[in-house]
């Protein structure tokens, strides 16, 4: 009702500049005399495969509110489908909407349809327990939405729910359980006092004959893409960097094998600290990961020692 009430009020509020409307708004001439059922009958099927071979695009909305202009002035549809040179059915159907809908467009009406199966409550139920499991698979997602809410879906459902949700299936980044949020949110709080100059970082790499394994490969579709090769791990290296601001300390440790706790600590005292210096001075505080070889005393001794700080980074 309202939007009829819009259209009507914006018909009447155009410029009087049409000088048929002109005519009929100063003399109020009787509207056209109604043709007989053969004339109405030789227009509508001889006029009208001219107009539609034309393949006209949208009606634009200047013709449709002079087409709603003279019917509110009481004209016949088939006298206005000839003034304004269009098919008389399209003057047909804005009668047909003025009468049923009070407005010249047709409502829109929703998608037609069976109603969805599985309801909103569902859906965020589901969207939860992603939230909480997003690992599982669609089949176990059909079986969720089976046994809480008693709905039974197939897995294209799923899927369409998903892609209406915006989620989509991606390489997982698996969290440690003793990760803590709090201990990682006061290293970073404690990291603000310090300057990017002071801090040295140390770690362990590892490396064998799979390091240099390549895991992509091509082949025929449909057929595994295999090659021969040697599947021995071969011989252990390990590589101990120290990595500041300016790049890595000349210092670097390379040992076959792994080091174990005798192996850092010598390296430790005769490598990276004669490079460091105390603190607050540039290459003053070492950050080590949570590794057993680095957490014991002898190491934070050895570290204050040299009047270096010692930070390990958190779980």
């Amino acid at each position: 009702m309202q939007k009829g009430l819009e259209s009507l009020a914006f018909i009447f509020a155009l410029p009087h500049c049409d000088p048929l409307y002109e005519e009929f708004e100063n003399s109020t001439p009787p509207p056209p005399q109604l043709p007989k059922i053969e004339a109405i009958h030789t227009s509508l099927f001889v006029d009208v495969p001219d107009v539609l071979s034309a393949m006209p695009g949208p009606l634009p909305a200047s013709l449709r509110s002079r087409i709603l202009r003279l019917l509110l002035l009481h004209w016949a549809p088939w006298a206005i489908a000839e003034e304004v040179h269009c098919c008389p059915a399209t003057v047909y159907n804005i009668q047909e909407n003025l009468f049923m809908y009070n407005s010249p467009f047709r409502p829109q009406f929703r998608p037609k349809g069976a109603p969805r199966k599985v309801f909103k409550a569902a859906e965020n139920g589901l969207i939860a327990y992603l939230e909480d499991q997003p690992w599982a698979m669609q089949k176990e997602m059909v079986w969720y939405i089976w046994e809480e809410w008693g709905i039974n879906v197939h897995r294209s459902t799923i899927s369409r729910i998903l892609k209406r949700r915006r989620w989509s299936n991606k390489k997982g980044q698996r969290v440690g359980v003793r990760q803590n949020d709090e201990l990682r949110l006061n290293w970073v709080a404690d990291m603000l006092r310090l300057t990017a100059e002071q801090l040295v970082f140390v770690d362990e790499s590892l490396f064998n004959e799979t390091t240099g394994w390549r895991h992509q490969a091509y082949a025929p579709v449909g057929q595994p893409a295999r090659y021969q090769a040697s599947r021995t791990r071969g011989h252990c290296w390990s590589v101990l960097p120290a990595y500041t601001k300016d790049g890595y300390l000349s210092c670097t440790g390379i040992r076959e094998g792994w080091f174990n706790g005798e192996a850092f600590f010598r390296w430790l005292a005769d490598e990276l600290l004669p490079l460091c210096s105390p603190f607050p001075a540039p290459r003053s505080v070492i950050i080590m990961d949570n590794a057993s070889v680095h957490c014991n005393s002898r190491i934070e001794e050895l570290i204050t020692s040299h009047g270096c700080q010692v930070s390990y980074l958190p779980r």
